[in-house]
């Protein structure tokens, strides 16, 4: 899967090389180990200056941007809207200040370097592989490092990471190696190797929101079926396995221990108002307390990062945001805010619908990661993340790649067909 992929003989290679520590390292050079941050900056600068001299010397053509602008109008919009917000803001000083500021530069430099590497659908598989590669390292490195020095626990608290952010990269790496295998970019083998050992970094880093978006990306992977999307006989045959794992989850003592007792916290935090645990309370009050802000300013909201800074200011002992994407949205940049943010969604959606005939599974899987996402988002906030808007281009590349997939035929999967579809959907 990397053999071709870091030939350092080559510009390429070293582009490739660069774009898998920047990803790798993103979560992993924080706190404790924030020391290392100069060697991201420095992988971010040197994946950037190698794109654009792969790109001159390759003498490829100018790259075509007409499929690139709804995409690129949308991260303005977005970073736009976030910094205008100074003007309204109930703390302006929460604006000027936040760290999303030098985030928009790490995910400006990633973005540009990737546009300036993606050309067609081979371009995409190889960021997709890209991808999947460096959150693979980032996980080894995690569970060895937390068994070599921190003992049995959470991967990444040896060095004060807080594990949902890693774990979320997990999920999007593996959702994006079911869709390589899908599309016919990935051997059995190696997919279900890479899948394992996410699937085991994910439930050491013991985020329920991660586990269940992974499930069910697994579990619609299963059931797709080329000719209507959704095979009804895979889904009866599925769900009574999906029972016994999780019958397994809750009745062996191990499993209960380490995902059974955060998934019971959320299912009863979601679905009733019985005895659930302190993370799931402590959601409901940021939850609730958001929505109350929003209701004050519906339609801008009280400000960027305002949120966060209403905490401060009350004097509330767990700073932070409000576990929701929606509604810190809603309460940061109201109506207006979340409107932009999900635009991008929808257009993926009528994007997928619209063309799926040109390749069914991988319209279909990227629909099935933009449910997913919809339903993990309520858990969890990602439009201030970096790798957040990396996955998004990732997911948008491939939409826009539709028919240069020489292997998409009508379900995606080894179905050779001519390479009619050379047009501005080839381009991204």
């Amino acid at each position: 899967m990397s053999e071709v992929l870091f030939d350092l003989s080559r510009i390429s290679g070293w582009r490739n090389l660069f774009f898998v520590f920047a990803v790798g390292s993103y979560s992993v050079t924080q706190a404790d180990l924030d020391s290392l941050r100069p060697l991201y900056w420095a992988s971010l600068v040197f994946f950037l200056l190698s794109a654009a001299l792969e790109r001159h010397y390759s003498k490829q053509k100018p790259i075509r941007l007409i499929a690139r602008v709804p995409f690129v109008l949308w991260l303005l919009l977005v970073v736009s809207l976030c910094a205008a917000s100074a003007l309204w803001a109930i703390f302006p000083e929460a604006v000027l200040h936040s760290q999303y500021i030098p985030n928009v530069l790490y995910g400006t430099i990633t973005i540009c370097g990737m546009w300036l590497s993606i050309e067609s659908w081979s371009d995409v598989v190889r960021f997709l592989k890209l991808y999947v590669i460096s959150v693979l390292a980032m996980s080894l490195f995690l569970i060895f490092s937390q068994f070599l020095l921190g003992g049995f626990g959470r991967i990444g608290t040896v060095f004060d990471i807080v594990p949902n952010g890693p774990a979320m990269q997990m999920g999007f790496a593996l959702m994006f190696c079911l869709m390589l295998y899908g599309a016919g970019n990935c051997s059995k083998k190696a997919t279900v190797s890479i899948v394992v050992v996410l699937l085991l970094s994910i439930i050491l880093t013991d985020s329920r929101k991660t586990m269940v978006a992974s499930g069910l990306a697994i579990f619609l992977f299963v059931c797709y079926d080329k000719r209507a999307y959704l095979d009804s006989r895979k889904l009866v045959l599925a769900i009574p396995v999906v029972l016994v794992i999780v019958i397994a989850i809750f009745t062996i003592p191990f499993l209960n221990e380490t995902i059974g007792y955060r998934l019971m916290g959320l299912l009863t935090g979601t679905f009733s108002d019985g005895s659930v645990d302190l993370s799931s309370l402590e959601r409901d009050y940021y939850r609730e307390t958001a929505l109350k802000l929003f209701a004050e300013r519906p339609f801008l909201g009280i400000g960027f990062e305002g949120f966060a800074a209403y905490l401060q200011s009350i004097g509330y002992w767990h700073v932070a945001y409000s576990h929701c994407n929606y509604t810190e949205l809603l309460a940061n940049l109201g109506v207006v805010g979340l409107v932009a943010y999900y635009s991008m969604y929808l257009t993926l959606i009528v994007r997928c619908i619209r063309y799926r005939q040109d390749s069914r599974f991988i319209s279909y899987f990227i629909l099935v990661m933009l449910f997913i996402r919809l339903v993990v988002e309520y858990g969890q906030v990602v439009y201030i993340d970096v790798d957040n808007y990396i996955v998004m281009l990732l997911m948008y590349a491939s939409a826009y790649s539709f028919g240069c997939n020489p292997n998409s035929g009508g379900g995606g999967v080894a179905h050779a067909r001519p390479s009619k579809f050379k047009s501005e959907r080839c381009s991204v």
